[in-house]
């Protein structure tokens, strides 16, 4: 990635045949991750983590014997090109994951805390990602969708959005208020450097 405009990476595992994962639910730890750092859904929803499958992890394991073709979406909040990605190719991905044809593993990570002026944006807003995630996972692709619309994404050298307001873009999705004053409190901002660190394997 160029140091100034990384871009959304994508990674696709087709259907055919690290560290050790820290107890689901521990202090700072979102259950729903998996030992790769990401959450992934189906056409039913989020996924609980699972197996790996020999020397396969999960959920690329799920491709195997002709499963559903593997998504995985890295992106940071202040990233422009994520941005971008998200506005022009979310309903593509929103039609495969319905058809079934495709599971997505979303893993937010934060590189550009850098260009937020100090306020550690990129960390604070995947925080908030993996709170939706756990509490809220109807809304997830509704809340990565809102945060990264045109007008409300941050450009870089900006401070990016309080935690306040960040909650507040939830509530009007219907983020429960219990969620809401997770994503205020920054209840999983350890374990984002946790998913940064996993997705830099």
């Amino acid at each position: 990635m160029a140091s100034r405009m990384p871009g959304v990476l994508v990674a696709v595992t087709p259907n055919q045949g690290g560290s050790a994962r820290p107890a689901p639910g521990g202090q700072g730890i979102p259950a729903a991750a998996s030992d790769r750092g990401g959450m992934v859904f189906d056409q039913t929803g989020l996924l609980e983590p699972g197996e790996a499958d020999g020397d396969v992890p999960w959920p690329q394991s799920l491709a195997a014997d002709g499963g559903p073709v593997v998504v995985t979406v890295f992106f940071d909040f202040m990233c422009p090109w994520c941005g971008v990605f998200e506005q022009t190719q979310a309903g593509a991905l929103d039609q495969m994951l319905a058809s079934g044809d495709i599971v997505i593993e979303s893993r937010p990570v934060s590189i550009l805390d850098r260009f937020s002026n100090g306020t550690q944006f990129s960390t604070r807003s995947a925080a908030a990602a993996f709170a939706v995630a756990q509490g809220s996972p109807e809304h997830y692709f509704e809340f990565v969708e809102a945060m990264m619309a045109e007008g409300t994404q941050p450009a870089e050298n900006t401070p990016g959005l309080t935690n306040e307001q960040i909650a507040a873009i939830a509530e009007g999705l219907g983020v429960p208020q219990a969620v809401q004053d997770q994503i205020i409190s920054g209840a999983y901002v350890d374990y984002v450097a946790v998913a940064t660190e996993r997705a830099s394997q």
